[in-house]
């Protein structure tokens, strides 16, 4: 709803109420990932598929200019997945930088 707030409705006024409740939501969601990242090094017990799922979401918060780096746990397990060899192969493909 942050990028296509047309996807929820054809009024255009209403667009920019639907991107801040999105960005709100969004703000949360981060909140709530680094939360529960405090008391673990991944999302599950051990790295798994969540792992670069969870990374997604802190590229995208960025991108979008939320103040991700102030997501203390989040951006330290985004440094840790920034030393994985596939991770680093892959932003080197896709060409993301943070």
């Amino acid at each position: 709803h942050i990028g296509r707030p047309e996807r929820y409705t054809e009024d255009a006024s209403a667009f920019p109420g639907i991107q801040a409740m999105g960005r709100k939501t969004y703000a949360q969601y981060l909140q709530q990932i680094d939360a529960m990242l405090a008391t673990r090094e991944w999302m599950g017990a051990h790295y798994s598929v969540l792992d670069p799922y969870a990374l997604v979401f802190y590229v995208w918060g960025f991108r979008r200019e939320f103040p991700v780096q102030e997501l203390k746990h989040f951006t330290a397990f985004k440094n840790r997945m920034l030393q994985r060899e596939g991770v680093q192969k892959a932003f080197a493909d896709e060409g993301i930088t943070l």
